[in-house]
């Protein structure tokens, strides 16, 4: 089964995911596929700098990701964005696609796909099951704080560019309120494992 985990910055999928992972589950971070398409060997590396140029290499040769986020978001009518995703948006995918088919071969019978940004791109498709990870809003704006240590409207700015809370829970075929202990989350995600006939 392939189980899509989404939420929004703050509500805890990293945490739901490496409990999945500790219950059994083969995990794959959209953030980090990201992260690697984007290094040398990665398949978006070479059409990223045709298009934005060398200026965005650091010394070692990598993409300064930083850099080229700011660059990117300086831009208000989005085109830069769109350019962006336009190239690793289909190689993130690609790579999960592979990635499954892997885990698949090895065996897994659970195999979750994190990621921010499912509705409406092809990962949706891919999940047998979307998972949400939701909190109240004041929850999520402490965590975001506190993470990132930033003030309380820089955090609210944030989670505003996301889908609201709401809307990801409605488009979601289960919801797991993070809003306590991480024993609690554990014990809610043992639960559906149980009613899904995946538990150990």
């Amino acid at each position: 089964m392939i189980i899509g985990l989404t939420g929004n910055m703050g509500s805890g999928k990293s945490l739901a995911s490496s409990l999945l992972e500790q219950m059994g589950a083969a995990v794959i971070k959209a953030d980090n596929v990201g992260h690697e398409v984007l290094l040398p060997q990665g398949a978006a590396y070479d059409k990223v700098l045709e298009l934005f140029g060398e200026g965005f290499l650091d010394d070692a040769g990598l993409l300064d990701r930083r850099r080229l986020g700011a660059f990117v978001f300086a831009d208000d009518s989005g085109e830069r964005l769109r350019q962006l995703e336009g190239i690793t948006h289909p190689a993130i995918v690609d790579e999960i696609s592979r990635r499954i088919e892997d885990y698949e071969r090895q065996g897994y019978r659970l195999i979750v796909v994190e990621a921010a940004l499912f509705f409406g791109t092809p990962l949706e498709a891919m999940a047998d099951e979307i998972w949400a990870v939701v909190a109240p809003r004041d929850v999520l704006l402490k965590r975001i704080m506190t993470r990132d240590g930033c003030d309380r409207q820089t955090a609210e700015n944030r989670l505003a560019k996301q889908l609201p809370t709401e809307e990801i829970a409605r488009r979601s075929q289960r919801v797991l309120v993070n809003d306590g202990t991480p024993e609690q989350l554990a014990a809610a995600i043992r639960q559906i494992l149980c009613e899904l006939h995946l538990a150990d």
